[in-house]
C-alpha cells in the first residue's frame, strides 16, 4: 500500500513562539468556562485588572461578559469620540487620514466598524477613515470549510475553541451563520448598504491558519462587492505570526503595512 503523507499543522517554530503558543493556548482553554462564560477567578489572577464592570463594554474583546452587539457598539462610539475632536488627542493628530487596523477578533470587529463609519460619514464633523487592515480575520460559518479540517490542531486557533468563542459571543439562539460571524453567508444582511463607500482594504492570510478560508472568502465578498481590496498571504504563517519578531514574517509584515498606509493616505503617487 502506498505510504499516505500526514499534512503539517504548522511549519517549524523557534522554540520560544511554540512554548508561548502551547502556553497561551492552554491559558485562554483554561479560561473558557463550560457554560460560556469567563472563568474571571482565574483571570484576576493572571491579571488583576482584568474586572470589567457589568455594564461597560471592553474595546476589542468579543467577549461573554459584553456579547454582540457590544464590541460593534464600543468601536462605533470610539470613532464619535475621536471625530469629536476631544483635547485629549495630541495637536498632530490628523483625523481626516485615520486608519482601522485589527488582528483577528479585532479585524471581525474593524470590519463592522468600517461599516458603521460608511453609514454614517455624513454625519461627522472631521473623521476620515481611509483604510483598513484586516489581519487574518476572525469569520465563521455553520458548514466546516477544507482549512478547517486540514489544520485541526494548529498553533493558536483550533475548532472546538472557536465554537466556544461564536457560543459566547452571538446572541442567543443564533449560529455562527448569523451576520456577525459570516458576513457574506446566506443570512448576511440586506440593508441596501453602499459598498462602495467602504474604505480600502488589506486581507492578511497565513497558510498555517485553520481561518484562512473564511479570510480567502471575506476578500472575494468585498471584491465581488466593487470594494477596492487586496489580499497578501504569507504561506508559512501561523495565526498571529506578526506579534513574533523571530519569524521572518513579522517584519515583511510590518513594511507592507506601511506601504499600504502610505500610498492610500496618498503619500505614493
Amino acid at each position: 500500500m502506498a505510504e499516505t503523507k500526514t499534512q503539517a499543522k504548522s511549519p517549524p517554530l523557534p522554540w520560544k513562539v511554540w512554548i508561548f503558543a502551547t502556553i497561551s493556548s492552554a491559558v485562554t482553554d483554561a479560561l473558557c468556562a463550560s457554560n460560556h462564560t469567563v472563568n474571571r477567578r482565574l483571570s484576576r489572577f493572571l491579571d488583576p485588572r482584568a474586572s470589567p464592570s457589568p455594564t461597560t463594554p471592553v474595546s476589542g474583546v468579543l467577549s461573554t461578559d459584553h456579547p454582540h452587539p457590544a464590541a460593534y457598539d464600543d468601536a462605533a462610539a470610539v470613532l464619535r469620540f475621536l471625530d469629536s475632536s476631544s483635547p485629549i488627542l495630541p495637536p498632530n493628530a490628523d483625523l481626516t487620514n485615520v486608519f482601522l487596523s485589527g488582528d483577528s477578533a479585532g479585524a471581525n470587529i474593524v470590519h463592522h466598524a468600517a461599516k458603521w463609519f460608511s453609514s454614517n460619514a455624513h454625519l461627522l464633523k472631521t473623521l476620515k477613515i481611509k483604510g483598513t487592515v484586516s489581519i487574518q480575520p476572525f469569520f465563521g460559518g455553520v458548514d466546516r470549510t477544507a482549512s478547517e479540517v486540514r489544520l485541526e490542531g494548529a498553533p493558536i486557533v483550533n475548532i472546538k475553541r472557536v465554537e466556544w468563542m461564536w457560543e459566547a459571543f452571538l446572541p442567543v439562539g443564533s449560529d455562527r451563520d448569523h451576520p456577525a460571524s459570516n458576513v457574506f453567508g446566506p443570512r448576511s444582511e440586506s440593508d441596501g448598504f453602499d459598498w462602495g463607500t467602504f474604505p480600502p482594504t488589506v486581507v492578511i492570510i497565513g497558510g498555517f491558519d485553520p481561518l484562512q478560508d473564511r479570510q480567502r472568502e471575506y476578500y472575494e465578498g468585498l471584491k465581488k462587492r466593487g470594494v477596492d481590496v487586496r489580499v497578501v498571504e504569507y504561506p508559512n504563517a501561523i495565526h498571529a505570526f506578526y506579534v513574533f519578531p523571530e519569524l521572518p514574517e513579522s517584519g515583511v509584515f510590518i513594511d507592507m503595512v506601511g506601504r499600504f498606509i502610505e500610498e492610500k493616505s496618498g503619500g505614493v503617487k
